[in-house]
């Protein structure tokens, strides 16, 4: 968005077979940042959603975290989500990432 503002946003599908059982989910989230003047670390918080797996609204998770950013195009990502609501037996995750700027 800008020096000082980032935007992430993800798209994804889960599938499982096991005994007769089949399932299929999407999972999409979406997360900001924000770093200050000359500071390669940066503050992260966003949402991340799942339906469809268990049969309705899987989980709603917020997200908040750090990012490092590497250079002018990438940057390392870690933070905690936490779930909110939804179906899924969840509580915490803990995200590790890499991504690169468009």
């Amino acid at each position: 968005l800008s020096e000082h503002w980032t935007l992430h946003a993800r798209l994804g599908a889960l599938a499982a077979i096991a005994d007769d059982s089949k399932h299929l989910g999407m999972r999409a989230g979406v997360d900001v940042g924000w770093r200050s003047t000359g500071s390669r670390i940066g503050l992260l918080t966003g949402i991340e959603t799942q339906a469809g797996f268990t049969g309705g609204l899987d989980t709603v998770m917020l997200r908040e975290g750090l990012q490092l950013h590497v250079g002018q195009l990438y940057r390392l990502i870690s933070g905690l989500g936490i779930r909110v609501t939804g179906e899924d037996h969840t509580n915490v995750i803990l995200v590790l990432g890499a991504a690169r700027e468009l």
